[in-house]
């Protein structure tokens, strides 16, 4: 725009990126406190400003449910849509229900409580395979059954990524390789030190009766 003195008017904001050209709206950020904690926070790119905040437990427990559908702690940063965010509000609704349960009601998560215990957070895989073997209490999978059971949840993990997290989850002590010599390697979500029985004649390896007396037949 020119006036009539010959000097042209420029806008501040000639180059920036127009509003409608936003092509994801949101950004969520995950981010520790001072104090150490875990915060999530949802950004509103266009209006710049938080919609959504939570911290502490509620944090991690959104996480965990796997609904911002990335590896948090690789890639704290994303960018989401309205139904990801109406989602996560959602879902951390359920949450905060189930956190202001009484103590007596609420239901104890196996694999959150041992996380919580051994103070480890788990990447999006690592959680998959971890909630695999979690969800089966008092079964010993075999190698090969983990691969197998694997492969038909969750396709888009190949057998040696399967391999690795499987290392990672016995190293960090999530769950106990059991080594059954010539019969193989057996996994066991009971971390602590106790004696098994492996059955021959239907493959299976169990927890030895911890009283009583155990009797071999054939």
């Amino acid at each position: 725009m020119t006036d009539p003195r010959g000097i042209r008017l420029v806008s501040s904001q000639a180059d920036a990126e127009p509003a409608s050209r936003i092509t994801t709206r949101y950004r969520v950020v995950v981010s520790n406190a001072d104090d150490g904690d875990v915060t999530l926070r949802v950004y509103d790119l266009k209006r710049f400003r938080i919609v959504a905040s939570w911290r502490g437990e509620q944090a991690r427990r959104l996480i965990d449910s796997d609904v911002i559908g990335c590896d948090c702690l690789s890639c704290p940063v994303k960018e989401c849509d309205k139904r990801c965010v109406r989602e996560l509000m959602l879902v951390a609704a359920g949450i905060q229900m189930e956190l202001e349960q009484s103590p007596a009601t609420a239901t104890v998560d196996p694999l959150q409580h041992r996380l919580h215990e051994l103070d480890v957070r788990l990447p999006a895989f690592h959680k998959r395979i971890a909630a695999l073997l979690f969800g089966l209490p008092g079964q010993h999978l075999s190698d090969t059954d983990v691969h197998c059971l694997t492969q038909f949840r969750f396709p888009f993990i190949d057998d040696n990524k399967t391999a690795t997290i499987l290392d990672d989850l016995v190293c960090w002590r999530v769950v106990q390789r059991i080594d059954a010599g010539e019969n193989g390697v057996f996994y066991d979500t009971d971390t602590r030190q106790h004696l098994h029985v492996f059955c021959t004649r239907t493959g299976e390896l169990r927890d030895a009766p911890t009283s009583g007396v155990l009797q071999v037949v054939g």
